[in-house]
């Protein structure tokens, strides 16, 4: 089993907390393109979803499955992970 502990700000929702860290990971090499393919989700969708806009449920799942995915593979071992602050 895997566990993640994510500090939301005071007031802030999980949406909210998905929304402001998946526009953190873009860049100008990891493009909203980029995004989309690796989510596996229609590019209009995930344009959608980082613009705060409201999506299927589906779309924060497949977002959050990519983050973990992101997450697990930079710290592999739970007792070296470091709680990102975003």
């Amino acid at each position: 089993m895997k566990t993640l502990t994510i500090y939301l700000s005071e007031g802030e929702t999980f949406s909210q907390w998905a929304v402001k860290t998946a526009n953190n990971m873009l860049s100008d090499r990891y493009r909203l393109v980029h995004l989309a393919l690796d989510m596996k989700a229609p590019y209009h969708t995930v344009r959608r979803f980082v613009a705060g806009e409201n999506v299927a449920l589906e779309i924060v799942d497949k977002f959050i499955k990519l983050y973990l995915s992101h997450v697990y593979a930079t710290h592999p071992h739970p007792h070296s992970m470091v709680a990102d602050r975003i």
